[in-house]
């Protein structure tokens, strides 16, 4: 029996732009869960009258905090029009736009993305690239084992 082999590909000279996002920007002394987050986002789209365009992606960045590291999580939608008025604790962006990035397809199991990211950090090492801390992930499938496709994008200095 041939057991087929996982596989994360990693493609270098990646460009990532989002249009229209709404941002939120996850505090971890807040008691909220993720999935209270989005229903709260997609909740606030629908009541502005628009429409979610794309999966959901989220920007990590590690920040310094009282001489001490603290990741910070922002969840990022694409929505439907680009002059809209939204309040806190939402932003919006009317691009995000990163011209060099490493970029890991990742698919399987949520729980094991980790990997992904840690492939995308020894791609760089080997290939002597200064990544520059931060990363995007686009959800694109989820389904109900579990199992995702996402695109992850790490920027170069």
């Amino acid at each position: 029996r041939e057991v087929k082999m996982k596989e994360i590909l990693v493609n270098k000279e990646k460009k990532l732009k989002l249009s229209n996002c709404i941002q939120y920007v996850f505090d971890p002394k807040e008691s909220k869960t993720e999935s209270k987050i989005i229903n709260q986002m997609v909740n606030c789209i629908r009541s502005k009258g628009l429409k979610q365009i794309g999966p959901l992606i989220t920007h990590t960045t590690v920040c310094i905090e009282n001489d001490l590291p603290r990741i910070q999580i922002a969840y990022i939608m694409q929505v439907s029009e680009d002059t809209i008025k939204i309040n806190e604790p939402y932003a919006f962006s009317r691009e995000i736009y990163e011209e060099k990035c490493l970029m890991a397809e990742f698919r399987g199991k949520n729980d094991c993305i980790q990997i992904a990211y840690q492939k995308l950090s020894v791609y760089a090492y080997e290939h002597e690239l200064k990544l520059r801390g931060d990363n995007y992930t686009v959800y694109l499938k989820q389904d109900e084992s579990s199992s995702i496709l996402a695109h992850i994008f790490m920027p170069l200095f």
